[in-house]
C-alpha cells in the first residue's frame, strides 16, 4: 500500500498522534501546523500512535519521516510520501480476493470565493477527478494519470494555490497556474521514481500463486525497470498524452534492457512446462509462441502507459512476438 501526504510546517513546539487511520492522521497533522495537508492512499492504511517534540519547525519533516516513513518531495512546497505509485495505479499482489466497492459519499469540501474548507472521513472520500467539479475560481484540468487517486484531506481556509499545490505534491505532479485555469500536470521525473520504487518494493506476492509465474513477474518488474531508467523525459510524456500511449527502446546485446528481456523470455520458457490442470491450456499456447521467436534477432523494450512493460522480439517470419 503506497502513501502520499502534504504538510506545511509552523513553530508549533509538538505533535502527538493517537494512532489510527489516514484521516485521523490528516487531521492531527492540520491541526499541529495550522496548514492543509493532503494524503493520497489505500484508505485502509493504519498508522501506529508516534509523538515527538520539535524545538526548530524545519525538523518536522524529518521527525514524520522517521515516525511514518513519509519522506519530503519539496522544501517550499513540501510533499510527503513514501514515493512510490498508489494501489489505483500499480500493486505487487499478483491476485487480489474480491472487493465490494465502497459507497462513497462527497465530503464537506468547499471551495469559495479562492478560499478551500473541508475534512474528509473513512465515509466520505474523493478523488482528484472529483475535484474538477469544485467551486474554483478558474476551471481546473487535472492529467488522466492522475484521476483515481483518492485523497484524504484537512484545510481551513486555505487558498486555492495552497490546496492545490498540496494536491499536486502529494500525488507526483506539476501544477500549473495561468489567468485561465488551474493544471495539474504529469511529471516525468516524478513518474519514474515513483513507477521504479513500485516494481521494486512493497507488499509480498500472494502464496498461492505458482512460483513460477512469480519468476516471470519479477522479470517483467526488472525489464519495466530498466525501460524506466533508459527512457526520456520526452518519450515518458508522450506516452501519457493518452492511456495506452507507449514507445519501444533498443536492446542491444549486453544492455540492460537486453538481459533483462533475456532474463523474462526465459521465465516465460519455465512456466510453459507447467502441466499442472490450471496452466496447461495457457502453458501450450506459450510454447507456440515463443517458438516464434528468432534468437538471432535483436530484441526492444516496450513501454505503455499508464505502467504496462514487455519484450518485443522479431519473429522467424519476419513479424513481431511481444511478450
Amino acid at each position: 500500500m503506497f502513501i502520499f501526504a502534504y504538510v506545511f510546517i509552523t513553530s508549533q513546539n509538538s505533535l502527538s498522534f493517537p494512532g489510527g487511520n489516514v484521516h485521523s492522521l490528516t487531521s492531527t497533522i492540520a491541526s499541529a501546523s495550522g496548514k492543509p495537508v493532503v494524503i493520497s492512499c489505500n484508505m485502509a492504511t493504519q498508522f501506529k500512535k508516534f509523538s515527538f517534540e520539535l524545538k526548530d519547525p524545519k525538523d518536522l519533516v524529518r521527525l514524520i519521516r522517521v515516525k511514518t516513513g513519509l519522506e519530503s518531495q519539496s522544501k517550499n512546497a513540501l510533499g510527503l510520501s513514501f514515493s512510490c505509485l498508489p494501489d489505483e495505479i500499480y500493486s505487487r499482489t499478483l491476485t487480489r480476493a474480491p472487493q465490494t466497492a465502497p459507497v462513497i459519499l462527497r465530503p464537506s469540501l468547499l471551495v469559495q470565493d479562492g478560499i478551500v474548507n473541508g475534512k474528509s472521513t473513512a465515509e466520505a472520500l474523493i478523488s482528484v477527478k472529483d475535484l474538477k467539479s469544485l467551486g474554483w475560481s478558474k476551471p481546473l484540468k487535472v492529467h488522466w494519470a492522475f484521476e483515481k487517486y483518492q485523497l484524504a484531506f484537512s484545510a481551513t481556509k486555505a487558498s486555492e494555490i495552497q490546496f492545490l499545490t498540496a494536491v499536486s505534491n502529494a500525488i507526483g505532479a506539476k501544477l500549473s497556474s495561468t489567468d485561465k485555469e488551474f493544471s495539474i500536470d504529469f511529471d516525468s521525473d516524478e513518474y519514474r521514481k515513483r513507477a521504479i520504487n513500485s516494481l521494486t518494493s512493497g507488499e509480498p506476492y500472494e502464496l498461492r500463486n505458482s512460483p513460477k509465474d512469480i519468476l516471470e513477474v519479477q522479470a517483467r518488474e526488472q525489464l519495466g525497470v530498466q525501460i524506466l531508467r533508459t527512457a526520456s523525459n520526452k518519450q515518458l510524456s508522450e506516452a501519457f498524452v493518452a492511456p495506452g500511449n507507449g514507445f519501444l527502446i533498443d536492446a542491444p546485446p549486453g544492455s540492460p534492457i537486453f538481459s533483462a528481456s533475456s532474463t523474462l523470455i526465459a521465465s516465460m520458457r519455465a512456466c510453459a512446462t507447467q502441466t499442472d490442470r490450471d496452466h496447461i491450456s495457457a502453458s501450450n499456447g506459450m510454447k507456440w509462441l515463443l517458438n516464434l521467436i528468432d534468437p538471432t534477432k535483436p530484441l526492444k523494450g516496450m513501454f505503455r502507459s499508464p505502467i504496462s512493460f514487455a519484450a518485443a522480439a522479431q519473429a522467424k517470419d519476419g513479424g513481431s512476438v511481444v511478450l
